[in-house]
C-alpha cells in the first residue's frame, strides 16, 4: 500500500507536509555512586595516615639516648628529664612523641629556655635514628648583682648578670675582684633569677661608664646603685678592704657622656692632673653629677 502524502496549493505553489515520524525510545544513563567513591577515597587516605604513623613509630625509630654538648655549667642530668618529658605519649595518634621523625624540637627548646636562664642558644640535632643531641650555648657573665647596698662587704649570694641586664644564675663563691659587683636596686618576685635590676638602657650606660674608667686608671670593682639615680663606682684599691677605694659619682638622670668628657678633661688639666699623679691612693671621691663642674677630694 502506497503512502499517501497530503498536498495543498497556496499562491499557486504546492506544499508537501512532512511524513509523521515515530518518537525514538532512548536508554537511561547509569547513575554514578558518588558518595560511595568519596567514602573509599577517605578510607584510603586514612589508611595511609595510620599506616605511616605506625611505620615511623616502630621501635628501631624511637629515641633512646639524649646527649648534651656545648655546656660548661649545665649538666646532662638536668637537661635529660626535660627532654624525656616531651618523648612521652603521642603527638597525635598513632604518631609517637619518641619517634625520631615526630620529635617536638620547638616545644623542647621553649621548655629548656624557660627552665634554664643560663642558656643563650639551643639547637637540637638527630644523631642516627635513636639519639638526640642537645647543643647549648651558655651565657657568659662578667658582672654580678649582690643585693642591697647595706650588704656591701658581707654579701653571701650574688647573681650573674647577662648582656641584657637580667639575672640568670647564682654566681660561684669567688673572692676578690674577679667580677665587677653591683649593689642596690630591687628585683621582682621571690627568686631574683630572671629578674632585671635596672632597664637595659641604664645597664648599657653603667657598662659604658665603667669601660671608660678602666681606660683611665680609675678601674672600678663595684657599683652602688641608689634609688634617686645616683650611682657610685668604687675604685680598685690595694687596701685589704676591697671597698675602701675612692668613689666616682655619676647620675643616670643627665647626659652621662658629657659627664665622662668633663671627668677626662679634669684629669688631664691642672691642678687635678698633678695631684692625681702624686696622691692617687689618697683620692676620696670625684663627683661629676653637675653640669661642667667636677668636684674631688683627697684624704
Amino acid at each position: 500500500m502506497k503512502d499517501i502524502k497530503s498536498t495543498y496549493k497556496k499562491n499557486g505553489s504546492t506544499n508537501v507536509s512532512p511524513e509523521p515520524t515515530s518518537k525514538k525510545s532512548g536508554k537511561r544513563a547509569p547513575r554514578r555512586n558518588i558518595p560511595g567513591r568519596l567514602f573509599l577515597i577517605v578510607l584510603f587516605i586514612f589508611g595511609l595516615y595510620v599506616g605511616f604513623g605506625y611505620l615511623v613509630s616502630i621501635e628501631p625509630l624511637r629515641v633512646e639516648t639524649i646527649s648534651l654538648s656545648g655546656n660548661n655549667v649545665i649538666v646532662a642530668a638536668d637537661i635529660t628529664p626535660v627532654v624525656k618529658g616531651y618523648l612521652k605519649g603521642y603527638r597525635f595518634w598513632p604518631y609517637r612523641n619518641d619517634s625520631i621523625f615526630v620529635l617536638q624540637k620547638k616545644d623542647i627548646k621553649e621548655a629548656l629556655f624557660l627552665k634554664f636562664k643560663r642558656i643563650e642558644g639551643i639547637s637540637i640535632k638527630k644523631v642516627g635514628l635513636k639519639e638526640v643531641e642537645v647543643v647549648v650555648e651558655e651565657k657568659e657573665g662578667q658582672y654580678l648583682w649582690c643585693g642591697e647596698i647595706n650588704s656591701l662587704g658581707s654579701e653571701d649570694t650574688c647573681y650573674i648578670i647577662d648582656a641584657n641586664g637580667s639575672l640568670f644564675d647564682v654566681a660561684p663563691q669567688v673572692s676578690g675582684d674577679a667580677y665587677f659587683k653591683i649593689f642596690g636596686g630591687q628585683v621582682d618576685g621571690e627568686s631574683p633569677i630572671g629578674s632585671e635590676v635596672f632597664s637595659l638602657e641604664d645597664f648599657n650606660k653603667i657598662i659604658e661608664i665603667k669601660d671608660e674608667l678602666d681606660l683611665h686608671k680609675l678601674s672600678p670593682i663595684a657599683l652602688l646603685l641608689y634609688d634617686d639615680g645616683l650611682i657610685e663606682f668604687i675604685k680598685k684599691t690595694e687596701d685589704k678592704n676591697l671597698y675602701e677605694g675612692a668613689r666616682i659619682k655619676f647620675t643616670l638622670l643627665v647626659d652621662y657622656k658629657e659627664a665622662i668628657d668633663n671627668l677626662l678633661s679634669a684629669l688631664n688639666s691642672e691642678p687635678l692632673k698633678s695631684e692625681f699623679a702624686e696622691k692617687e691612693g689618697l683620692l676620696q671621691y670625684i663627683d661629676v653629677r653637675f653640669d661642667n663642674r667636677v668636684y674631688y677630694k683627697f684624704k
